[in-house]
């Protein structure tokens, strides 16, 4: 199994949220906040530079195939952090919301996101195993954090190769 089905078959809110900030955290550093509380008004991580507040979502099976779920998990932090931002509790410039889970969204859900993003004057975009796997993999230092997502997979068996063209007497060759 690779580090993409690894990554969707989380269904631990907490280690799905931890594994979030430490992706986060080592692609953007410096630049991303975690946010601790679990009374989060709508907002699980920001990136401070691009105004991005993250929704972290990690729904357990059944759960995860039914889209209800997602629309409500979706509807109800938009409308805490635009509450939240309105009576002043947060206080931060939004301009992006994103919206990440560890399983694949369908375009139903996608378009349910942009549309009630908009609503509150934010652009959107989801983020799922596929991308965090991609994130994951560039920072090598967290598959020491996160075994259970590379366990048994042998990422220091890829050879190495190296050409060299050298010089004989009376002949060129490549060494391989």
């Amino acid at each position: 199994m690779n580090v993409y089905a690894r990554i969707r078959k989380i269904e631990d809110p907490i280690e799905f949220k931890r594994f979030v900030n430490a992706v986060f955290a080592s692609a953007h550093p410096g630049n991303f906040q975690p946010v601790k509380e679990w009374k989060d008004s709508g907002v699980d991580g920001y990136l401070k530079k691009e105004k991005t507040v993250l929704a972290v979502y990690c729904p357990t099976y059944p759960e995860r195939t039914k889209l209800e779920q997602y629309k409500e998990k979706i509807t109800s932090d938009v409308r805490k952090l635009r509450d939240a931002l309105k009576e002043g509790k947060v206080r931060m410039t939004v301009k992006v919301w994103a919206f990440v889970t560890p399983d694949d969204l369908p375009i139903e859900i996608i378009n349910y996101i942009d549309r009630k993003t908009h609503e509150a004057g934010w652009k959107s975009y989801a983020l799922t195993a596929e991308v965090l796997a991609q994130m994951f993999m560039t920072h090598k230092h967290l598959r020491q954090q996160f075994p259970n997502i590379t366990a048994g997979i042998q990422m220091d068996k890829v050879p190495s190769v190296s050409v060299n063209f050298g010089r004989r007497a009376r002949s060129k060759a490549i060494e391989i």
